[in-house]
């Protein structure tokens, strides 16, 4: 009885599991020359997203470097363009 039970809730798990689409509706890569890293990013009202992070770049997507690894703060619209940075 234990074995066909587990057999059961294995195959309800693995149906539910299974099948799944990742819903990915755009990706970008940001920044520059040097290394850059996400901390956080979160989804705001106007469906863009504000991402808040690290870098030592100063070309690309970096309008300033202020020297060794600067905050980064990017906020971007709902297709992923930037609309404003602060470092």
């Amino acid at each position: 009885m234990k074995k066909s039970l587990f057999i059961y809730v294995l195959l309800f798990f693995a149906n539910n599991f299974t099948g799944q689409t990742s819903g990915i509706q755009w990706q970008k890569n940001y920044g520059g020359t040097g290394y850059e890293g996400a901390n956080y990013i979160v989804q705001t009202p106007d469906k863009g997203f504000l991402t808040g992070g690290y870098s030592n770049s100063y070309n690309d997507d970096l309008t300033k470097n202020h020297g060794g690894m600067d905050c980064w703060l990017l906020k971007t619209d709902s297709n992923g363009a930037i609309q404003w940075q602060k470092s």
